[in-house]
């Protein structure tokens, strides 16, 4: 894959778009980001270190990786490559009735399986797709959302989050989500419109917010001697591009864009979570375990994801 190609798409979505992505997860992906979109490192090997951020397994594990579930919602495939089982769901071992589907990595609607493979990224469409089957599968009374995801793009989200909470109206399904590591963000988002979602004291869950990170290149290409000049028509037409400054009129136009998704968020949360905590959609905070059951962002404890699946 060329990184001359890859970079600057991918760029485009993580620096001017909207994003509900926990702060950690944001500035490890900019630090190894930025240097190759700005090209102080060309380098397509480089795409090795962001293959380490998601653990995509997409076979029931065994073996050495036993102790494992899947993190990666998609058919079973015999040693040929051929299609042996088109859900994209999982089932727990003597439990037909319990569809899981694991949403794990950086939340992206329109992912290749280029960026989910080797970027950390889940798909919006898997996810849907995998929900659309669990819902229309007769023996299926229990979907599990298996969360393992710091947020990411909101596109897609709100439409993803309404189709969870539509599935929690079928008659006979229940939808939980579960987590004993990271539902913060637009992953929480997705979490929220559940029946219910229940997490391990050591779990995080939270970040309820939106922001944009627009990084100002013009003084960096000033002291390169390079200046841009733009002839254009549109009032925000060409924002973004590399070397050109923000007026006001900018600013606050990307101000209302994180506004608006945002209430968005928060509004969805609220449906959702009757009994969410003020501080909890207004602070961006991520909690504990315990901590998120006092904000009312999880229902309760578990000791583990054997224990979660007993309740069911």
């Amino acid at each position: 894959m060329n990184a001359n190609i890859t970079y600057p798409h991918i760029a485009r979505m993580f620096y001017a778009e909207p994003l509900a992505l926990e702060l950690q997860a944001m500035m490890t992906i900019h630090t190894w980001l930025w240097p190759r979109t700005t090209g102080q490192i060309v380098d397509a090997a480089g795409l090795q270190p962001m293959n380490a951020a998601k653990s995509a397994n997409s076979v029931q594990l065994g073996g050495f990786n036993a102790h494992r579930r899947r993190t990666f919602a998609m058919p079973s495939t015999d040693g040929f490559g051929s299609v042996t089982d088109d859900r994209y769901y999982w089932s727990v071992e003597g439990r037909e009735d319990i569809a899981v589907i694991p949403i794990s990595g950086m939340i992206m609607k329109g992912a290749s399986s280029f960026e989910e493979s080797c970027f950390g990224a889940v798909s919006t469409e898997r996810i849907g797709h995998a929900l659309q089957q669990a819902v229309s599968a007769k023996e299926v009374r229990h979907i599990v959302l298996d969360i393992s995801s710091p947020g990411g793009r909101v596109t897609g989200v709100k439409e993803l989050g309404e189709k969870i909470a539509a599935a929690t109206q079928v008659r006979g399904k229940t939808v939980s989500a579960f987590t004993e590591e990271l539902v913060a963000s637009a992953a929480y988002w997705l979490a929220s419109q559940a029946d219910q979602i229940l997490t391990t004291s050591s779990g995080s869950l939270g970040s309820i917010g939106t922001y944009l990170a627009f990084f100002n290149e013009s003084v960096a290409m000033q002291t390169k001697g390079i200046k841009l000049e733009v002839f254009r028509q549109g009032k925000h037409k060409a924002l973004g591009l590399p070397g050109m400054d923000l007026t006001q009129e900018d600013r606050q136009y990307l101000q209302d864009g994180v506004n608006k998704i945002n209430a968005q968020f928060v509004a969805a949360v609220r449906a959702g979570r009757g009994k969410v905590s003020e501080e909890a959609v207004t602070d961006a905070k991520v909690y504990d375990g315990p901590g998120a059951i006092a904000q009312g962002l999880a229902d309760g404890l578990v000791s583990s994801w054997e224990e979660f699946i007993s309740l069911l």
